[in-house]
């Protein structure tokens, strides 16, 4: 019900007049509402209505959380962090860093229907172990995963053996579980100056286009590089695409999470080494230039969003 009144400058209502009105998405509604007097002549008014923007989400953290923990096995005596999830359409699964007690790392599996309860998959052995090749033989970890077609591909960060260089690896699988690498040397490697390494956080494949969202150096920007075969990368000559431009960044934003959704990209990213552990958003119609939007959030990663509704799975460490 839309109630209109006419007041004079001293707040006397001088015409007054309601209406049934019904908004329908994606349409323009017409109001025809006519103004009685309620003393002196007849007039007319029009209204216009601007729709004001939605207040962004509000996350909160669910009531069991942690929602995996590390256990005595070799491959999680150091602990559990760094997991990146998917839903294949039936189930989530996740796949996360193991830490051992030598400070080695390993890619773990598990699966979910819900999200939350999850089943430590594979008899909590790897699935991914650290490599011969010396760019990996320090560490394995998730960095990004996503199926295309029927093949699922990770792009693993892979450590050298004095654990002090990262760079990115792709691995494939048919099931998620059964891992091979698709090539030996790295698909992007960190040059002399992206010391101590490139960390890989997403890839998106948008239109025949993958792009691959990381974070370098020890005051960390947000970078991105774009393949049309999803091996052979090339870093965006705009780079760094994020950098931090208020007081709650600094020292460095890191960890991009990217979904594309209703053809726009979103991005949700952390601040580096702050002890408020901030998220930030951006968005950006072609995953390469964009803008922040003025909001803060409570830390965790932000998944695709299924069934109505967005998971984020929290890293503690």
């Amino acid at each position: 019900m839309l109630r209109v009144d006419a007041k004079s400058s001293t707040g006397t209502v001088m015409y007054t007049g309601q209406a049934n009105v019904i908004v329908y998405a994606n349409q323009v509604t017409n109001v025809s509402l006519s103004l009685q007097p309620v003393q002196g002549s007849t007039g007319t008014v029009v209204i216009y209505v601007t729709w004001g923007t939605a207040p962004p989400a509000q996350w909160l953290d669910h009531l069991y959380n942690p929602v995996m923990t590390a256990n005595s096995t070799i491959y999680e005596y150091g602990g559990v962090k760094q997991c990146q999830v998917i839903y294949d359409g039936t189930k989530y699964r996740m796949w996360y860093q193991g830490l051992v007690s030598s400070a080695g790392c390993y890619v773990l599996y598990a699966e979910s229907n819900d999200g939350k309860a999850w089943v430590k998959m594979n008899n909590v052995q790897p699935v991914l172990s650290p490599g011969a090749m010396e760019w990996e033989s320090g560490g394995v970890s998730p960095g990004a995963v996503m199926k295309d077609g029927e093949i699922y591909k990770m792009y693993y960060g892979g450590q050298n053996s004095s654990r002090t260089v990262w760079a990115t690896g792709l691995a494939l699988s048919t099931d998620g579980i059964h891992w091979e690498r698709a090539v030996s040397q790295p698909v992007l490697a960190p040059t002399p100056n992206e010391y101590p390494g490139i960390v890989c956080n997403s890839v998106l494949k948008v239109n025949g286009t993958y792009f691959l969202y990381y974070h370098i150096g020890s005051n960390p920007r947000i970078y991105v590089a774009t393949s049309s075969d999803g091996v052979n990368f090339q870093r965006y000559s705009g780079n760094p695409i994020l950098s931090p431009s208020v007081s709650w960044e600094t020292p460095g934003i890191y960890e991009p999470s990217v979904i594309y959704e209703n053809n726009q990209f979103k991005m949700v990213y952390a601040n580096n080494y702050d002890p408020a552990s901030c998220l930030g958003m951006a968005t950006s119609s072609d995953g390469l230039t964009g803008r922040k939007l003025p909001t803060i959030l409570s830390s965790g990663i932000i998944s695709r969003q299924e069934g109505g509704q967005a998971q984020v799975w929290l890293t503690r460490v």
